[in-house]
């Protein structure tokens, strides 16, 4: 008989995959949801389990975050269903409000604003939304007793629609509830929300921001949002990356003291980490973030004890299997960052500690959480040390970039390769056939930066040109004010390791780029079909110039010999336009 049987626990764990993972930010209370509703909360100091919950059979949590204050719990789930709960204490998990905005449309992402008082919400309709919590209304709701905590509020004790008694009521969620109201959501991107990002500005004031997979930057007036305007936003939205590129996270940069801007940096699926001004959005710096692990999922800004006065940190997972750190500010230098193989497989939840002293991690379908520890000082000695380092003919700034320049070493490394060209460069700017005595002061001017990329191979879109200009342009502005016109060797090189791309044009990127053609041509496009596309749609090329590409690429008999009506596939137009070798015959070669 079930009753009768009488044993000993030995193992308390979850009966799912582990969906969520929250840390408390006062003290060391550990969140683990999984995705059949169970909700415990660990001591992660003692290892010890403090309370088991069960969210309804019905809920399949995907999201949840908890609120700076270390009040309120929110979990989103996949029918649509958002439950804010109550944290009271170490064994008081109560439910104080259920929305349900719109049935069906699971809450992928939730974020609190930094004071609580403001709950946002990603959804699968790629919509972005809004609650509010106002103390008034449940004071109200309580009798007109003032509001002096959670543990004042209702909570869910499965009370039926107007049955006597204390404990909350349900509702469809178009009510307040516990002071919690709801305020709208906008259809800010087209695809789906990758993050959500909440920050303060250094007037003090709550900035919220959002990243999609169409590559838009999008903020949010959370102050002017209302139950009447809906959720609105502050200018318009930006697109950050472009093509097949597209952001995978984001974090608004925590302000400082003296900081003379904003700052919020973004993660993208080319393995680059990126700062933007948060007023004008203009891109301040693209550096090569970690590249193991697949593209990073997860960034916050971690706030260390061990650290220097100063030094700031930023802690990311990816999606599978890798965990680390990266020292800020950030310049691509491999030294700066570290990173470790923390789960087999996925990693779905990720959430530093409140003291920033461990990082706390969960495998998913492994339903396994790892606690690791943080040592910020092995991150600087590291990098101390690959700077002190001396390389022979290597500017001491560039020693800890050389593993990151493709090629033998020692046998005409490329290095030699980028020196000839920036000092033929500086010949140019001279005139190639002056006869005046030649002056070589180490600067190239930026207009000959796109040129010097493409002759080592990197080919940038006109967009990337002027963002790489536009950085090195602004690099000390925010402390002189004043902007540069030329580049020195250190900096060039640093500019291209960072902004070229983490691997070359494949095969089926050149496939997939005539798939889109689909939209204007029908079958396999014509010559002169491709060249009106390629002067007329995108960064445009004007016929000269690419009258002038071709013939290099060609020859000026190859390039006659085009004829308007020949068939141009995507083969084709790798293996006879461009020149490239099919993946097949690059591995014999190799």
């Amino acid at each position: 008989v079930p009753e009768n049987r009488v044993g000993t626990l030995l193992l308390q764990g979850f009966d799912g995959a582990i969906t969520s993972l929250l840390c408390h930010p006062a003290e060391s209370i550990l969140i683990a949801i999984s995705c059949t509703g169970v909700v415990q909360a660990w001591d992660y100091e003692v290892k010890q389990l403090l309370m088991v919950r069960l969210l309804p059979s019905d809920d399949k949590p995907i999201s949840a975050a908890f609120s700076p204050s270390g009040d309120f719990i929110a979990v989103g789930c996949e029918s649509g269903i958002l439950r804010i709960l109550r944290w009271a204490g170490k064994r008081d998990l109560g439910e104080i409000a259920c929305f349900h905005v719109r049935p069906g449309c699971g809450v992928t992402l939730l974020e609190f604003s930094p004071d609580s008082t403001t709950l946002s919400f990603a959804d699968e309709d790629c919509c972005v939304g809004l609650f509010r919590f106002i103390e008034a209304d449940v004071a109200d709701a309580n009798g007109g007793h003032a509001f002096d905590g959670v543990d004042s509020m209702r909570v869910n004790q499965g009370k039926k629609k107007h049955e006597p008694g204390p404990g909350l009521e349900p509702c469809d969620g178009t009510d307040s509830r516990n002071g919690w109201m709801y305020l709208g959501r906008h259809g800010s991107h087209s695809k789906p929300v990758a993050k959500l990002a909440f920050g303060v500005t250094v007037d003090g004031t709550a900035r919220l921001v959002s990243v999609g997979a169409d590559g838009m930057l999008v903020e949010y007036d959370v102050e002017e949002s209302s139950v009447l305007d809906g959720v609105r936003l502050i200018g318009e939205r930006k697109q950050i990356e472009f093509g097949e590129t597209y952001p995978t996270c984001c974090v608004v940069l925590p302000a400082t003291k003296g900081a003379r801007e904003d700052l919020i940096v973004t993660a993208n699926s080319e393995f680059k980490l990126r700062v933007f001004n948060a007023n004008s959005r203009v891109c301040r710096r693209t550096a090569l973030g970690p590249t193991y692990g697949g593209p990073l999922r997860n960034l916050v800004a971690l706030q260390t004890l061990d650290s220097d006065v100063g030094e700031r940190y930023l802690a990311y997972s990816t999606e599978d299997k890798v965990i680390g750190l990266v020292k800020y500010p950030l310049d691509g230098n491999p030294y700066k960052s570290m990173g470790l193989v923390a789960h087999p497989g996925e990693i779905s939840g990720f959430a530093p500690s409140h003291d920033g002293r461990m990082l706390i991690s969960a495998g998913g379908s492994d339903m396994s959480i790892h606690v690791w520890a943080v040592h910020t000082s092995v991150l600087d000695a590291s990098s101390m040390a690959a700077s002190a380092q001396s390389v022979p003919g290597i500017p001491r700034g560039l020693v800890p970039f050389l593993p990151l320049i493709e090629g033998p070493q020692n046998q005409n490394p490329p290095f030699d390769e980028i020196v000839d060209f920036f000092y033929y460069a500086q010949l140019r700017c001279q005139g190639e056939d002056t006869t005046s005595p030649r002056r070589t002061d180490g600067l190239v001017p930026l207009a000959q930066v796109p040129n010097l990329m493409r002759a080592l191979g990197f080919f940038p879109t006109e967009q990337q040109v002027e963002e790489m200009c536009a950085e090195v342009r602004y690099s000390e502005f925010t402390t002189s004010a004043h902007t540069v016109d030329a580049i020195n060797l250190e900096q060039f090189v640093r500019l291209y390791i960072n902004h070229r791309p983490t691997s070359g044009v494949t095969e089926d990127q050149i496939a997939r780029a005539f798939s889109v053609l689909g939209d204007h041509i029908q079958g396999v496009p014509q010559w002169k079909q491709l060249k009106q596309l390629l002067e007329t749609v995108g960064e445009a090329m004007p016929s000269r110039e690419l009258e002038t590409c071709l013939t290099m690429l060609l020859g000026p008999k190859g390039f006659k010999g085009l004829r308007p009506t020949a068939p141009i596939d995507a083969d084709t137009f790798a293996t006879e336009l461009l020149g490239l070798q099919p993946l097949t015959a690059r591995s014999r070669h190799k």
